[in-house]
């Protein structure tokens, strides 16, 4: 009988070699069985499997990963548009590395929350077995989110069986709390009167980071959206800091209400719907959406660079 649940394993490797070789391992069966094989991967090694399938490979689709952006949030939602795509498959096998060099920490984290929340949005899809690999050289955080995220993580000595602790229980990653940012910084509170100072103060603020208009827009928006979930749905007041991080503009917008969703603007809202787009908005404007919630309240991190995303 095939099995009603996800398998998410990780691949633990050192070079590209290692990385074609536990790539191809994993497709094997896949590619002899005919069934659709997905590989979200930066162009390099997309060239590198291209190049070694040969004509085996002509049913594989390959998918450059930063089409999406540096946002690690907007990559369930591309899994289920690339997995939608093969709804009368009994098998579904991909492949997709969400963390590369260069990476700062702020996307790390989400890469790892991005991962647990991995098991539950396909959790009960039977049909898809997905691998991410890991580059070893990326460090303990990266090892450490491989090991705590999937089933099975597959390294140099040999496999290390699962489930990690964010397979078996994936929203406790909405509690992991966020770094405080360097230096002391304001929380400013903005009830529903307040919106129209918030957005010229995040205006101000994006201007002053060196964001273009295009770019300033897009933090307001976002930052409005957020502000006017958490008033509309939290307390009535949201409480703002502001700051720069990176080369970002960096907005932090937090309430004592608590998301009920764990998947909240990972899943596209459907036409006409009422709520549910203000996260999923800020994800779709910014280059990087943080949210944490717990009993305690939530918080949620926007930034915004002066070019969406990175080359």
């Amino acid at each position: 009988m095939p099995s009603t649940a996800l398998r998410h394993e990780a691949l633990l490797y050192g070079g590209r070699a290692a990385w074609l070789a536990g790539v191809l391992d994993f497709i094997g069966p896949g590619l002899d069985a005919g069934d659709p094989v997905l590989v979200v991967a930066d162009r390099p090694r997309l060239g590198a499997l291209r190049e070694e399938l040969g004509a085996r490979g002509a049913g594989v689709e390959l998918v450059d990963v930063h089409r999406y952006g540096p946002n690690p949030a907007r990559l369930i939602p591309a899994w289920r548009e690339l997995i939608g795509a093969h709804d009368g498959a009994a098998r579904i096998w991909g492949v997709g590395e969400p963390l590369w060099p260069g990476r700062p920490p702020s996307e790390v984290a989400e890469v790892r929350q991005h991962e647990a929340l991995v098991n539950l949005a396909f959790g009960d899809d039977g049909r898809v077995r997905l691998l991410c690999p890991y580059d070893a050289g990326l460090g303990p955080q990266a090892i450490r989110t491989a090991h705590d995220t999937h089933d099975l993580v597959a390294t140099p000595s040999g496999p290390v069986e699962g489930p990690g602790p964010l397979v078996r229980d994936p929203a406790a990653v909405l509690a992991e709390p966020l770094p405080e940012p360097a230096g002391p910084l304001p929380s400013r509170p903005y009830g529903r009167t307040g919106l129209g100072r918030l957005r010229r103060a995040v205006a101000e603020a994006g201007r002053g980071a060196g964001l273009d208009e295009a770019r300033t827009r897009d933090l307001v928006l976002a930052v409005d959206e957020v502000a006017t979930n958490c008033i509309r749905h939290g307390e009535g007041v949201a409480h703002v800091r502001i700051w720069r991080e990176g080369g970002a503009a960096v907005v932090e917008v937090r309430d004592r209400g608590r998301v009920a969703d764990p998947l909240a603007g990972r899943v596209h809202p459907t036409p006409g719907q009422l709520g549910g787009w203000g996260l999923w908005i800020a994800n779709q404007v910014c280059d990087l959406v943080q949210m944490r919630t717990s009993a305690a309240g939530t918080v949620v991190r926007l930034h915004v660079r002066p070019h969406l995303g990175r080359a």
